[in-house]
């Protein structure tokens, strides 16, 4: 009887402390999605413009889909995904750039070229439709997945 009380409590530390840490790298991830996504609205001023065209800094298409790409592949779920679909570095800067001339918009307060990455069934689909992503069907599914369903 010792013993199954004993498992009972072992197994109960572990439901509690996978409930925290689910509950803190879903705070992190947002928290980090929202920096880049301010990131963006920053760099698309005018101001932003001149400095990348007149003084040689970097621009947010440039740095926002690295950073997305590093975050993908140093996370264990989104990771999975990636290398199901052995998608580079590379890929993650044509899907990004794609998206913010496709689809530039804000749904609920994620911008949909940055949120698309986060979020796994969005991540995934993109990353299988990476060739086609300026087709009508495919951006209204993803708008759709990213307002889940609620639009």
């Amino acid at each position: 009887m010792d013993f199954i009380i004993a498992l009972l409590a072992v197994v109960g530390c572990f439901v509690v402390v996978n409930f925290f840490y689910r509950g803190y790298y879903g705070a992190r991830k947002l928290k980090y999605m929202n920096e880049l996504i301010k990131r963006y609205d920053e760099d698309s001023t005018p101001e932003a413009s001149i400095d990348h065209l007149f003084h040689g800094k970097p621009s947010s298409m440039d740095t926002i889909p690295a950073d997305i790409y590093k975050w993908c592949m140093n996370n264990s779920p989104e990771r999975s995904i990636c290398e199901r679909h052995r998608a580079t570095q590379g890929d993650f800067h044509k899907i990004f750039v794609t998206l913010c001339a496709a689809c530039p918009a804000t749904i609920k307060g994620f911008f949909v070229p940055v949120s698309a990455f986060f979020f796994y069934p969005t991540l995934d689909y993109v990353l299988k439709n990476k060739g086609n992503l300026t087709s009508q069907k495919v951006l209204n599914v993803l708008v759709k997945r990213n307002c889940n369903n609620e639009c």
